[in-house]
């Protein structure tokens, strides 16, 4: 059969299974509430990218399980379904429609599309999502990423501008979205970095963004320090909007501030927290003075600093309860270790 038709066969059996009632369910009376069972499974869902050996698996037992309830005198709703609105076969779309008509191959770069679908060229920041969300196979993630690197594009001295450079509109004092630097936006980029394995890239952007974020807060001339909700690409000190006098707004910490915090634990000193496993990964990317005292682990108040001794390089902790350590020294040695409540210290020669 080269065409299934669709339309006529499955309009057939939909009437025959609405005028028979095949699908309706009636409950015995006879059978007492306590030998009635309910067994649902999570319907199966196209994942576009063809099943998966758990699909069958878990079917299998559900099945066996109702069988051996029916066969013990249960009366037994066990539904089947198909979810054919899943949530990965909706991912899977929006990842090759992005895939197939956003990506141009002679640029290696994402396109916005207008609405007719045809690209837009223009480089902005937005291009750059599809890293954080895992889109592009190697080869384009590799393509992508020279544009980040490339100081006539979007490798400034202070990265990332939300237009490339080499952008007519591109404006050196940002002029809204034509280039001005949005803390927020620099983070998913390095978040999307990371996800690539791009991690010394990503501390260096990092380092570099920050750099700038630290000179606005820098008091001068008897004036206070501001953090500001965007930057100018070419030199330090807020971005402008020519139409907008309101822009950027200071002290602006909603979006801003977070992703800065975010950045100096997570980039610079190198700490991964996850609050539901109660553990800590630090990766420390050069041996020297850094760390982070009184940080907030889910009721939890913990210290990691490394500082050299008399006895070499050591890491003092300091925690109220248990926590596990993993730590990852220059990629040379890795290693977890659950930390008691109190204070105690590892020798890294040790580890």
């Amino acid at each position: 059969m080269k065409n299934y038709p669709f339309a006529a066969i499955e309009k057939k059996w939909q009437e025959y299974w609405q005028d028979n009632k095949t699908f309706r369910v009636t409950e015995d009376p006879a059978i007492p509430r306590e030998k009635r069972v309910y067994v649902l499974d999570m319907f199966p869902y196209p994942s576009s990218a063809g099943l998966h050996v758990g699909h069958p698996e878990g079917y299998t037992a559900t099945d066996i399980y109702c069988r051996y309830l029916r066969m013990k005198g249960y009366q037994v709703l066990h539904p089947m379904g198909f979810d054919s609105f899943g949530l990965p076969a909706e991912n899977y779309a929006l990842k090759t429609r992005i895939s197939d008509l956003m990506w141009n191959e002679k640029d290696g770069y994402y396109y916005d599309l207008d609405k007719s679908n045809k690209q837009i060229k223009v480089r902005t920041i937005a291009s750059f999502w599809p890293l954080l969300a895992e889109i592009p196979n190697e080869y384009r993630a590799e393509a992508l990423i020279a544009h980040l690197e490339d100081p006539r594009e979007f490798g400034l001295d202070h990265p990332f501008p939300t237009l490339a450079a080499s952008e007519k509109t591109f404006d050196n004092m940002g002029n809204g979205y034509h280039g001005s630097i949005f803390p927020n936006f620099t983070y998913i980029i390095i978040k999307g970095l990371e996800k690539y394995g791009k991690f010394e890239l990503a501390r260096e952007a990092a380092l570099k963004h920050l750099y700038f974020i630290l000179d606005g807060l820098h008091p001068e001339k008897g004036r206070k320090g501001i953090f500001w909700e965007a930057y100018a690409p070419k030199q330090e000190g807020p971005a402008v909007w020519q139409d907008n006098e309101n822009f950027p707004r200071p002290g602006f910490l909603a979006y801003s501030a977070h992703s800065t915090i975010s950045l100096m634990i997570e980039n610079v000193v190198g700490l991964h927290i996850s609050l539901p496993r109660k553990t800590v990964d630090w990766i420390i990317p050069t041996l020297e003075l850094m760390g982070i005292e009184d940080l907030g682990l889910r009721r939890n108040m913990i210290t990691i600093l490394s500082n050299k001794s008399g006895r070499g390089w050591e890491i003092r902790l300091e925690s109220e309860k248990l926590y596990y350590l993993t730590i990852n020294i220059l990629d040379s040695k890795k290693k977890t270790l659950p930390i008691p409540s109190g204070k105690c210290s590892i020798l890294i020669d040790k580890i």
